[in-house]
């Protein structure tokens, strides 16, 4: 069995809380979790400055499409002009096709799939991203692309200071095209994107494709397009790839998705920094990470200080990755399944830190299908999740540190139904902020040192189902009742399952405000070291006698729901921390 990492002591911060009064309504003000107005970071490429005189050519030769014949009025087609300013530039060595400022209508050359292809050391650079205008032609073939490296093994160029137009109006064919890209990088090395507009195309915005690496894409806008945002994709490995401070909107299924096919070994060493993700309300996932199978996958991904609205991050077969200070606002999305950050099965040694989420179904999720490999060694620690209906759940986790979070379920909007995987616990009548379910057997969970506020259900839900554990330390944690709760802490399942289980742990947590009981005990043996205190009427409570099967510190009290003709009120005299020990202190009535 995987042995935990040392336990983390309770933070000074949260026994404040507690010593406080614990009163939780005031946690979900702007004070936590509160956004800033969306978008107002200063990224894409409106917000830089157009340069009116492009210098450094970066090579020996720097010419203008004019030059050779270009018109820029919306109507020529300047295909033919570019061709031949790539070419000469080409033929010095390299350097810079400068775009003036006009719109520039791009048609194919015959049936081939883009209008110009971008070859090794020829970078393309406008006056101004709002000046210098590159346009797909009407009525162009199903797979054109705007600019295109494929069939050239392209290296050490860059595109900048324009806009990228696909037309989609007079480009909408029946059915929509998926593959009409606007930059299309197949098996570069050293490429730059960046402050450009790239707009209305029937596919991507940018495509990273097949055997590329060292790929930035800065300061752009990305926007309206009918499929992603970027994608990275294809049958070989795509390494070192950089999203910074770009702005993406309009964009219909998903803003970054990464997909390698079969071959494609993976997708490594990407990281997505500084966004701002307005996503489209329908997507559930703003950005995804996705596989095929143990050898096609992700590795090494750095997501961190986006701003994301409406959409969540999805991992999925990935290694080692990083999901960090991210601002996600789920509040506009009209997903009945939205997620602010889930992990699903083959993903492994992720961190999930100090990200705010607001609003949604799910804040943070990790989840595995049946017959998949479970997450493992995930590292959920001090984010901030406020208003989602379940602000935190595991199902089916084999490893993983809950540390240090704040999961405030008392904004959520009462809502009934599940979820696109018909697994959320999301039903009004039986809702829990947090659910840590074993739904396979679970080397071990530690759920440490974070606060809990719920108005409704059950602060913390253990639910023992379809596999024992190895250990499940529940401990330090704080529980607010800002409502009528049913308990601070329940254990579901132990009758069938924690017989073969190691160590489970619900201890030393404090529940205070309103909550009907501390812990509820189902039917069965549950281990409870160190006794869990309370306020108000919270306190240790199941069915049946607590005497030789509910651990407990001394002066700890039970008390018996059952009733009958039993004593339905214990004190914890003797036998410290075993399960004897137990006096009744009432009687029933006859």
């Amino acid at each position: 069995m995987e042995q935990p990492p040392q336990r983390i002591a309770r933070r000074a911060a949260l026994a404040g809380l507690a010593g406080a009064g614990l009163v939780g309504a005031s946690w979900a003000g702007a004070g936590v979790g509160a956004a800033r107005p969306f978008g107002t970071a200063p990224v894409g490429a409106q917000e830089r400055s157009d340069p009116t005189d492009p210098a450094d050519p970066g090579g020996p030769m720097s010419v203008s499409v004019r030059s050779f014949g270009a018109v820029g009025d919306g109507r020529t087609d300047d295909a033919p002009a570019f061709r031949e300013a790539i070419a000469a530039v080409q033929d010095a060595g390299g350097g810079v096709v400068v775009v003036p400022a006009g719109v520039h209508n791009l048609a194919p050359e015959g049936d081939r799939p883009w209008a110009l292809r971008i070859p090794s050391h020829v970078s393309l650079r406008g006056v101004g991203a709002t000046a210098s205008v590159l346009r797909l032609a009407p009525d162009v073939g199903n797979t054109v692309r705007l600019l295109s490296t494929q069939g050239l093994d392209s290296a050490h160029f860059s595109v900048s200071h324009l806009t990228l137009d696909g037309n989609r109006v007079l480009n909408r064919n029946a059915p929509v095209v998926e593959q009409r890209h606007g930059v299309f990088l197949w098996g570069v090395t050293d490429v730059v994107v960046e402050h450009c507009v790239i707009r209305r195309f029937t596919g991507d915005a940018v495509y990273v494709g097949t055997a590329s690496t060292d790929v930035v894409v800065r300061h752009c806008e990305l926007r309206d397009t009918d499929r992603n945002g970027v994608t990275l994709a294809g049958d070989g490995e795509i390494r070192h790839v950089t999203i910074a401070h770009n702005r993406f909107e309009g964009v219909a299924v998903q803003d970054i998705d990464s997909e390698p096919n079969d071959g494609a070994l993976q997708v490594a060493d990407v990281v997505v920094v500084g966004n701002v993700i307005d996503s489209n309300p329908t997507s559930r996932y703003a950005i995804t990470t996705a596989g095929a199978d143990r050898d096609v996958r992700n590795h090494g991904w750095r997501i961190v200080a986006n701003e994301i609205r409406n959409g969540g991050v999805s991992l999925l077969w990935v290694d080692d990755a990083t999901v960090s200070g991210n601002h996600i606002d789920l509040t506009g999305s009209t997903r009945s399944d939205s997620v602010g950050v889930e992990v699903r099965h083959h993903c492994n040694h992720l961190v999930v830190a100090n990200n705010t989420i607001r609003g949604g179904v799910h804040g943070i999720r990790a989840v595995s299908s049946r017959g998949s490999q479970p997450p493992r060694h995930l590292t959920i620690d001090a984010n901030q999740v406020v208003g989602a209906i379940t602000p935190f759940e595991a199902w089916g986790v084999r490893s993983a540190q809950v540390v240090g979070n704040l999961f405030d379920a008392t904004e959520a909007e009462p809502r009934s139904g599940t979820g696109g995987d018909g697994r959320a616990d999301v039903d009004d009548d039986d809702r829990a902020a947090v659910v840590i379910r074993t739904t396979r057997p679970v080397d071990w969970v530690n759920f440490n040192a974070n606060t809990v506020v719920a108005d409704r259900g059950v602060g913390v839900r253990l639910w023992l189902s379809h596999g024992p554990v190895g250990e499940a330390m529940l401990t330090d944690n704080v529980v607010v009742a800002d409502g009528p709760l049913d308990a601070g802490f329940e254990v579901r399942g132990v009758d069938e399952y924690l017989e073969d289980s190691g160590t489970v742990c619900i201890a030393t947590n404090v529940v205070g405000g309103r909550a009907e009981v501390a812990v509820a005990v189902p039917d069965g043996f549950v281990y409870l070291a160190g006794g869990t205190s309370g306020s108000g009427d919270a306190r240790l409570c199941g069915t049946g006698s607590p005497q030789g099967r509910v651990r407990g510190a001394i002066g700890a009290t039970y008390q018996r729901l059952d009733g009958g003709s039993g004593s339905t009120s214990y004190v914890k005299e003797g036998d410290a921390g075993g399960v004897d020990g137990w006096r009744a202190v009432a009687t029933s009535s006859p």
